[in-house]
């Protein structure tokens, strides 16, 4: 066997000028070197195009798409339609990566004889230092069962693209969804169910930036109902196979249609709000007694007993704390 495989690393890129160089040099530095660098300018109006080019002309394992527009979903599968590597992994081009993130991703799933390996990132806020809270690396090797019930449970797996190192093989059929929110939910769940072992480690690795002008801090609109149906989607996907998570799955679309409900402007979107509501009030008694549900999600469905406007001027509450917080932090 190869002791060192080509590894892909696909980074979609649009309108990340400010950051791109950052992430890219992230990657070019990592102490994992045969990599195969994809970067897939998505139509990207500023000067993103130039940048990829520029770095495809200093370092011969950078690779440049072209395309238009087509959206996150549509960049990613280009790349995986092109790449030459055993093993895949994303990196979005406003964030950035630990000088040992590939090698730490890779050397987790080779040990373990996994077929996808995957990492923790930390979040942080423009100005601000990313901050580690974790204070052991330790790893659990997961069959697919196991690692779909933490995901539905937000028990330390994600659904997102990144942070993890993927068999290219898995991909064989499958895509992200074009032109959806949410494709991350919409597509992991699938490799889980292909994947014989997942090994999950508690090591951070990976830096992920909170913008305002994000896709998941921009304000509503109602494509953001697209993650009720990849919820029931995935539902329709994993439950004839694993039927006991139904419970857990009860308590992630209760969490999803909570989180959307408090980004509509109270008022506003009544068609889009009277359908969160009412899917919240089937599933909250579920998510009560679930003593595997976490905590947040228990504290939102007793909330939710006592009317939608305590829940709001919670969450404002919240939000003033956690922003003022953000202000100290970049402040120290």
């Amino acid at each position: 066997m190869d002791d060192h495989p080509l590894i892909s690393v696909v980074i979609p890129v649009y309108k990340v000028e400010r950051y791109l160089h950052k992430c890219v040099d992230s990657i070019l530095c990592q102490t994992y070197t045969d990599l195969e660098v994809v970067l897939v300018d998505d139509g990207s109006p500023d000067l993103c195009p130039a940048i990829c080019d520029k770095y495809a002309i200093r370092d011969n394992r950078v690779k440049v798409i072209h395309k238009k527009n087509g959206g996150l979903s549509d960049a990613r599968n280009a790349a995986l339609d092109v790449i030459h590597g055993r093993y895949v992994t994303f990196v979005d081009s406003d964030d950035y990566v630990a000088t040992d993130y590939v090698e730490t991703l890779y050397h987790l799933l080779i040990e373990n004889s996994a077929d996808i390996s995957c990492i923790q990132f930390i979040k942080f806020h423009e100005g601000s230092v990313p901050m580690s809270h974790i204070r052991n690396d330790d790893c659990q090797v997961l069959n697919s069962h196991d690692a779909i019930q933490k995901l539905l449970y937000f028990n330390g797996v994600e659904t997102c693209a990144h942070c993890k190192l993927y068999r290219v093989e898995l991909f064989e059929g499958i895509r992200y969804p074009f032109g959806k929110l949410f494709e991350d939910l919409g597509t992991t769940y699938k490799l889980f169910l292909k994947a014989d072992k997942i090994v999950n480690s508690k090591a951070e690795k990976y830096f992920y930036l909170q913008r305002e002008n994000s896709i998941e801090q921009s304000q509503f609109t109602s494509s953001k109902m697209d993650i009720l149906a990849a919820c029931e989607e995935l539902r329709d996907g994993v439950l004839p196979r694993y039927p006991d998570l139904s419970r857990a799955w009860n308590c992630r679309y209760f969490c999803a249609n909570f989180h959307i409900l408090l980004a509509i402007p109270k008022g506003r979107f009544a068609e889009q709000t009277a359908i969160l509501k009412r899917n919240i009030l089937k599933y909250r008694q579920g998510v009560l007694l679930d003593c595997h549900a976490r905590r947040k999600a228990r504290i939102a469905a007793l909330l939710s007993c006592f009317g939608f406007n305590l829940i709001r001027r919670v969450w404002t509450l919240k939000n003033k704390a956690t922003t003022k917080n953000n202000m100290y932090n970049q402040a120290g």
